[in-house]
């Protein structure tokens, strides 16, 4: 799947625009209607109709009130990188120049703020399967990994428009010589090259994988999701920051950045997701702040040693 800028304008051939890949047929494809719908009815009691039951619409609400966007008034940090002197070759009887450094300024904000909840659309769902169509979407997020890894961006992504009907693909070639046409869709995206970490947790449900790709090294073992402002975290951010170069700790800082807009610009209201980029996000700052020797505008109580 090609992902681009969202200023780019995609250019396929016809025949790279073809729908998607259907479904699994056969006994997978009845293993996982039965699985999705079965256990939808045993467990979770969904409603059948376009009317959904109360137990549903109130775990709408809560997911609705979670993801409510941030307050944009938490301030922001301030810092400013200094770049080297240009030197211009001179000819040996021309004067010597002098220039001096170029200094950049740059503003983050503390907090990123999360998009406004909405649920993806039922057509989304029917495209790729329209036996889905009264099942919860929650439902199929949490068993994509076993039962649907097809329905990954359909299941998550709100602002993404269905997918055209599926047309009928051999699963296999019949002999070596046979070919198999691939449906190919493009995805543009204000940050394509921060996709794959995306893409990856969407699937995985993985949060430590997604830090470890959005941080300049991997986590300590004792690192937890919860533990927003506790002492592990400032540790393990004053040593990037001590480790790090300011350049190398803001390229990271813009890649998480970049996988924000990914999410924001998708429509992705995964409790989890948001929690881990606000968690890294919450690093990456504060290693800036260590990096440029100003650790309080992070920590609140900083240590001497």
């Amino acid at each position: 799947m090609p992902v681009l800028r969202q200023h780019v304008q995609a250019r396929r051939a016809d025949a790279e625009n073809m729908p998607p890949a259907p479904a699994v047929k056969g006994v997978a494809a009845n293993r996982l209607r039965s699985s999705l719908h079965d256990a939808s009815r045993r467990r979770r009691g969904r409603a059948t109709n376009t009317p959904r039951n109360s137990k549903q619409l109130v775990e709408q609400a809560k997911r609705r009130d979670v993801m409510k966007p941030k307050s944009t008034s938490t301030g922001s940090l301030k810092f400013t990188i200094t770049s080297p002197p240009s030197t211009d070759v001179q000819m040996s009887d021309a004067a010597p120049s002098t220039s001096t450094p170029l200094t950049i300024p740059i503003s983050l904000p503390k907090e990123l703020a999360r998009p406004q909840f909405k649920e993806v659309p039922r057509e989304a769902l029917m495209a790729v399967n329209p036996e889905l169509a009264d099942t919860d979407p929650e439902y199929i997020r949490q068993v994509l990994e076993s039962h649907g890894p097809h329905f990954v961006l359909a299941a998550h992504c709100s602002n993404l428009s269905p997918f055209p009907p599926a047309a009928t693909i051999p699963s296999a070639p019949a002999s070596s010589d046979d070919k198999v046409r691939l449906p190919v869709r493009s995805l543009c995206l204000p940050s394509p090259e921060n996709y794959a970490p995306l893409a990856a947790y969407l699937y995985h449900k993985q949060t430590t994988t997604l830090l470890n790709a959005m941080l300049p090294s991997p986590v300590p073992h004792n690192f937890e999701i919860e533990q927003k402002h506790g002492a592990t975290v400032d540790s393990f951010a004053t040593r990037l920051g001590r480790t790090y170069t300011f350049e190398k700790l803001l390229l990271n800082t813009m890649m998480i950045h970049g996988l924000w807009q990914n999410a924001c610009a998708l429509g992705i209201h995964d409790q989890l997701l948001w929690d881990t980029i606000d968690l890294a996000w919450q690093v990456m700052l504060t290693a800036l702040a260590v990096s440029t020797g100003k650790p309080s505008l992070m920590i609140s109580s900083v240590s001497t040693d």
